[in-house]
C-alpha cells in the first residue's frame, strides 16, 4: 500500500480511513493482475439473506485479508445475522473463519451475534453456487399504544419531546 493514502492523526498515528485504504487495494487488483471474487452473504434468523460481492486478489497478502475481512465486519453490523456465508480463495475463507472464532480478533463480534440470534455465529465458506440467493424480508415492529412511551426529535433548529401513557399524550413541547 502507498504511504500517500495514509492520514497521519497526531492521536492514532496508524489510523488509515477505509476509503483510503479500499481504494488504494482496488488499484492493486486492476495492476495485479490476479483478480478473484469475494462473495459474502449474511443470514438471519427471518430468513433473510443479504449478499454482497467484490473482487479481490488471489492472493493471501495482508492487504486482501484485512479488506476481507473489514467488508464482512461491516456486513455484520450493518444487517447482522448468524451466518456469514464465504465464497472466496480458500487462504481468504479460513481467515475469516479463525478472524471470528473463539480467541479470533473478531470473536467479540461473533459472541454479539451469538447473542442477537439465540444460536451460534458460523462462518461458512462455500462454492459461490451455493451461497444463499438476496432475500430481503421486513418484519412488523412497534404497533402497541399500551404502556409508556418518551420520544424526542433533535432537529437542526429545534426539537421536540413527547411523553405518552396507553395511547394518550401526557406531555408534548416544542423548543
Amino acid at each position: 500500500m502507498s504511504d500517500a493514502t495514509l492520514v497521519v492523526p497526531p492521536l492514532d498515528t496508524g489510523f488509515q480511513p477505509a476509503a483510503a485504504f479500499n481504494a488504494a487495494y482496488r488499484a492493486t487488483i486492476a495492476a495485479s493482475g490476479r483478480a478473484s471474487t469475494l462473495l459474502l452473504a449474511v443470514e438471519r434468523s427471518n430468513g433473510g439473506v443479504t449478499r454482497f460481492e467484490a473482487p479481490i486478489r488471489d492472493d493471501a497478502a495482508p492487504e486482501t485479508l484485512r479488506y476481507a475481512e473489514r467488508l464482512a465486519k461491516f456486513l455484520l453490523w450493518a444487517w447482522g445475522g448468524h451466518t456469514l456465508h464465504v465464497a472466496a480463495p480458500a487462504a481468504v475463507c479460513d481467515h475469516l473463519r479463525s478472524t471470528y472464532a473463539d480467541g479470533g480478533a473478531r470473536a467479540f463480534d461473533a459472541s454479539m451475534m451469538t447473542a442477537i440470534y439465540g444460536q451460534p455465529f458460523t462462518v461458512r465458506a462455500a462454492a459461490k453456487k451455493k451461497i444463499p440467493a438476496q432475500k430481503d424480508v421486513t418484519d412488523a415492529v412497534g404497533g402497541s399504544l399500551k404502556g409508556c412511551r418518551i420520544g424526542f426529535d433533535l432537529g437542526a433548529s429545534d426539537y421536540k419531546v413527547a411523553a405518552v401513557k396507553d395511547g394518550e399524550v401526557l406531555y408534548s413541547d416544542e423548543f
